[in-house]
């Protein structure tokens, strides 16, 4: 589990660095006019708390997530901490059902699929809220 996130953090941060030297003209090109309408702002508001929720939850594809972190105010250590943070549970998951998918019992899936479902709508329900506090 620790090399899995070793491995999405650097890629992240990889992304993040390409796009913050690549030139914002260039990484505005990359994504596309209505994400960046919709998150530049509560990105600039948020910064780590957003890039946080958003790893946690991934709503916005994570290589969208990593150029407009690249574009923004935040600093390379602030989205780094946000990045492993976020992406911790994710990976934890991962890394276990990989391990032990196999093994799990048809009521064990039901339970992980049950969790995962809410886990979607808590996200959704949550940056809606982000949303419509910032756009205020």
């Amino acid at each position: 589990d620790r090399l899995n996130l070793f491995g999405v953090v650097i890629a992240s941060q990889l992304a993040f660095l390409l796009a913050r030297y690549a030139g914002q003209s260039r990484v505005r090109r990359m994504i596309p006019d209505g994400i960046r309408a919709r998150w530049e702002p509560v990105v600039r508001r948020q910064g780590v708390f957003f890039f946080t929720l958003i790893f946690w939850f991934p709503i916005i594809p994570s290589n969208i997530t990593n150029y407009i972190g690249g574009i923004s105010p935040i600093s390379f250590w602030a989205f780094m901490a946000a990045s492993i943070v976020g992406r911790l549970p994710g990976v934890l998951l991962i890394t276990a059902i990989g391990a032990y998918g196999l093994e799990l019992s048809l009521q064990q899936w039901g339970i992980v699929i049950l969790v995962g479902l809410l886990l979607i709508f808590a996200a959704r329900a949550a940056t809606t809220r982000l949303e419509q506090h910032f756009a205020a």
